[in-house]
């Protein structure tokens, strides 16, 4: 996730990301709710309250329609090698 850019430009994009991070760290929601406040942390798009991301994070429940893929493929996109993870 370190290497996930966040410039996302809209809500709904933004959600999305953060229901494939709660599909994907399920096993393991501590670090799944770290990583996606410091996703939140990176958005160059200005400043994210981190309070709304960790309500917005504790309000996203399953089932969930998109996952790990989701967060490879946006890798992927932004040109991050992912081999590794695959």
């Amino acid at each position: 996730m370190a290497l996930l850019p966040n410039n996302v430009v809209d809500r709904e994009t933004y959600l999305t990301y953060g229901f494939a991070m709660r599909a994907a760290f399920a096993d393991h929601p501590a670090y799944g709710k770290q990583s996606w406040l410091d996703w939140c942390a990176r958005w160059t798009g200005g400043h994210n309250d981190p309070a709304t991301c960790e309500r917005d994070w504790d309000g996203m429940a399953g089932p969930y329609r998109v996952g790990y893929e989701f967060l490879l493929d946006r890798a992927r996109e932004a040109g991050v090698q992912t081999a590794t993870f695959d």
